[in-house]
């Protein structure tokens, strides 16, 4: 089995592409500029759509 990391902006990932990912991995710490848009649920949904089956989201990210 062999597996790819790419290091991508989440903002892109969620809302742009049309590709889908077995693991996304989010680290949004900070509720406010760059980092606000994923604490929204509709990023949530946006990349959960980006998941293939089976597929994981893992976030660190604080609550507002």
């Amino acid at each position: 089995m062999r597996g790819e990391i790419r290091f991508e902006n989440g903002i892109r990932c969620g809302f742009g592409m049309r590709e889908t990912f077995d693991a996304v991995i989010v680290d949004a710490t900070d509720p406010a500029g760059p980092a606000e848009p994923p604490v929204h649920e509709a990023f949530y949904r946006a990349v959960s759509a980006r998941l293939s089956s089976g597929g994981i989201l893992i976030a660190q990210a604080q609550p507002l």
